[in-house]
């Protein structure tokens, strides 16, 4: 399918280059002259909003067919981006899986394959189990000819079983905690991860509410100082395109991790407040804060579990695609690596991201969008199955352009951890004292 898209693209590209999609005659919905071949069709250009004609989605400004051709096969043989593996288990009455490229760290590794040498599985009579789960902290290193620096890899790939049960498409296993990091009880160390694009600033009392809920002086932070060695960082996507793994992708404010915390907190919280920038838009790479996030826990000190609580009010793009924001697949793939490392994710989403869920151009047919999109972030950060999103989304830029396919696993059914979506000041102080509270349970 991926192979006949390109193919559509091409032709389409090869005809605009050649003058052969001319406007002349009567005028279309934007009240110009209509082109031979009519907006929002297929292989045509897409309406003015970005959309398309039933049936279709728009990709790089061309309306293309997402239907699906059938494929019998449970599995999927490696992808040779990054140099990242498959390798595929053998489901029960299923076929074998073949051998992708070896994974890497972000900081690279040996040079890996990247070039798959098996087929896909053949479908199992009862859908096959998949192989035995791996932790991704890296496999051999980047492939040869990475297309993006060489996404994370997982040791032996994600496993790949036969065809129906409760597998996601493409045949990944839908637990995500095989091989999890046991996380040691004790005093528990919490990053609070806060989103600080443009739109939190837009209408300002969403900056205000958060600020508020996390700095008020008889509120959680300070109450809880003493019992969570506390962390802060504040995450802003730059306005031009990145790689994945270039720190350049998000600018990020921290505070380092301590008791007795929330004074330094909210002194660098209050600096802050003063940098908006009404003409610069601030982006929401959510995947890549979360994966410098839970670098920044793994290399402290602190002998007890760690956590992640992330406040965001918006849906995620990524580091190479500003827009769309379509970055689910990235920002989800972060959290399920974190829990695989022994840190956990809590979501509590505002804003934007509740009440205007389709914002930054997320479409429910496409992608998971708004308050489903913290469902599956809440998920994640517990080790439960996430739900596997629209089979459109595999269209999009966010995974079309960049990764081919998904990078996180997913179930046909999601899991039922505590998701937080907010609208004011009181939920939201609620929402983070909860958390908090189910964090020092947990810790003892």
């Amino acid at each position: 399918m991926i192979l006949a898209w390109r193919s559509v693209k091409a032709v389409v590209v090869w005809a605009l280059a050649h003058g052969l999609v001319a406007g002349c005659g009567s005028s279309d919905d934007d009240g110009e002259a209509a082109p031979e071949c009519p907006r929002g069709t297929e292989t045509c250009a897409c309406h003015r909003d970005s959309t398309c004609d039933d049936g279709l989605m728009c990709s790089s400004e061309v309306c293309v067919d997402t239907a699906p051709t059938d494929d019998p096969t449970g599995g999927r043989t490696g992808t040779t981006t990054g140099g990242r593996s498959s390798v595929a288990g053998a489901g029960p009455n299923g076929g074998n899986g073949g051998n992708g490229g070896n994974g890497t760290l972000p900081d690279g590794g040996e040079p890996g394959s990247d070039t798959p040498t098996g087929g896909a599985s053949e479908p199992g009579e009862n859908g096959g189990s998949g192989g035995e789960p791996s932790l991704p902290q890296g496999g051999d290193g980047a492939g040869e000819n990475p297309s993006d620096g060489g996404e994370p890899g997982s040791t032996g790939g994600a496993p790949s079983g036969g065809a129906g049960g409760s597998t996601a498409t493409g045949g990944r296993d839908s637990e995500p905690t095989g091989g999890r990091v046991d996380p040691p009880s004790g005093t528990p160390t919490v990053l609070l991860l806060l989103d600080g694009s443009s739109s939190m600033f837009e209408p300002r009392t969403v900056w205000d509410a958060a600020f508020d809920a996390l700095m008020n002086e008889d509120g959680p932070v300070s109450e809880r100082q003493a019992q969570i060695r506390f962390g802060f960082s504040l995450y802003r996507g730059a306005i031009a395109m990145h790689q994945e793994t270039d720190e350049a992708c998000a600018d990020i404010s921290s505070v380092d991790f301590a008791f007795d915390n929330y004074e330094a907190i909210k002194a660098l919280y209050e600096t802050l407040d003063d940098d908006y920038d009404i003409t610069v838009k601030w982006e929401t790479p959510t995947g890549h804060a979360i994966t410098r996030a839970t670098d920044a826990l793994l290399a402290d000190s602190g002998d007890g579990p760690r956590y992640i609580v992330l406040i965001t009010d918006g849906n995620p793009n990524t580091c190479a695609t500003l827009d769309p924001q379509c970055g689910q697949d990235r920002a989800v793939y972060a959290v399920q690596r974190a829990w695989q490392q022994g840190v956990e994710t809590f979501a509590i989403g505002l804003g934007d991201v509740v009440t205007n869920p389709l914002s930054g151009g997320c479409r429910p047919e496409y992608s998971r969008c708004g308050s489903q999109h913290l469902q599956d972030l809440a998920n994640a950060g517990q080790g439960q199955p996430v739900v596997e999103p629209p089979e459109q989304y595999r269209y999009s830029e966010c995974v079309l352009n960049e990764t081919e396919e998904y990078l996180a696993s997913y179930a046909a059914e999601g899991g039922d951890a505590a998701a937080y979506s907010t609208t004011n000041l009181e939920e939201l102080e609620a929402a983070v004292s909860d958390v908090l509270e189910l964090i020092v349970e947990h810790s003892q």
